[in-house]
């Protein structure tokens, strides 16, 4: 049956689509020293897919109508992503901290038909990043995470459009502890995305959040809290990605600053009750 609510883009069948077969490899490894705190961790999966469906589009120049059909294509499509993390405890004089790194990487390679014309589409995101932590309890706490990313977009059907890009991303925060069992926190998270040949502006946002709290009682259940969210007003969604033939960049509206009071009470009640006979 054929869609026609919209006549300027219609999707018909295919009664000689076949099956696709999807294989899937992970890897995971870990190791942890006690005595030095050191860890490290490689990962990995990689997926791919064997006369897979993929979209056929035709577009009439002379009326602006669009026909979409899925087609099986005699070609293996690519996903993965891989990568380490690790760390270990550090000293600086008298002072000790946690200091790690992370490396990462994901790609995909999928394909699709465009007026006849076989286009492969390429995405691949390389990223590292360096953190740093420490925990005092009851005193305060920390920690800071940065790092580059780098986006390589291409498609074979515009290969002379460069959409490759820069970013940076990083998140951070603290806790203190003050005296009359007051906290004081704050959190932050930084995104950065470069402009390419096709989209002339950089993006960027800082969001910064903070949080005043008391508890109350002998085992700290009780607590008042009162934060304030997003206070540079900065939230705006934002997304980069490359699909089918086209590169696409979208901006959304999403919950922007604000405040609020809470009320919260952690409690616990364990042990068993008397043995019926």
């Amino acid at each position: 049956m054929v869609d026609n609510t919209d006549n300027l883009n219609v999707s018909i069948g295919n009664p000689n689509l076949k099956p696709s077969f999807n294989n899937n490899i992970s890897l995971n490894y870990y190791s942890y020293k006690v005595l030095s705190s050191q860890d490290i961790s490689l990962y990995g999966n990689y997926s791919f897919t064997t006369n897979p469906i993929v979209s056929n589009t035709t577009t009439d120049i002379t009326t602006g109508k669009t026909v979409y059909q899925a087609v099986n294509i005699n070609k293996t499509q690519h996903n993965f992503y891989g990568g380490m993390y690790g760390g270990r405890k550090v000293s600086i004089g008298k002072a000790d901290f946690d200091l790690g790194f992370d490396l990462n990487v994901n790609g995909s390679t999928s394909y699709n038909y465009t007026n006849g014309a076989l286009n492969a589409t390429d995405s691949y995101t390389y990223g590292g990043s360096v953190r740093l932590q420490k925990y005092v309890v009851k005193k305060y706490n920390f920690y800071l995470n940065f790092g580059p990313n780098y986006t390589v977009s291409k498609s074979s059907l515009q290969a002379n459009v460069n959409n490759n890009g820069i970013g940076y991303q990083g998140y951070g925060g603290f806790n203190i502890y003050l005296p009359l069992k007051f906290q004081f926190s704050s959190d932050a998270n930084y995104q950065f995305t470069g402009k390419t040949q096709s989209f002339n502006q950089d993006f960027s946002k800082l969001i910064l959040n903070t949080t005043l709290a008391k508890t109350f009682f002998k085992d700290e259940s009780l607590k008042f809290a009162i934060s304030g969210n997003d206070l540079l007003n900065q939230n705006v969604g934002f997304s980069r990605y490359a699909s089918g033939n086209t590169i696409t960049q979208s901006s959304y509206t999403s919950i922007k600053r604000y405040f609020m009071f809470s009320i919260s009470w952690d409690f616990n009640h364990m042990g068993g009750g008397v043995t019926k006979k």
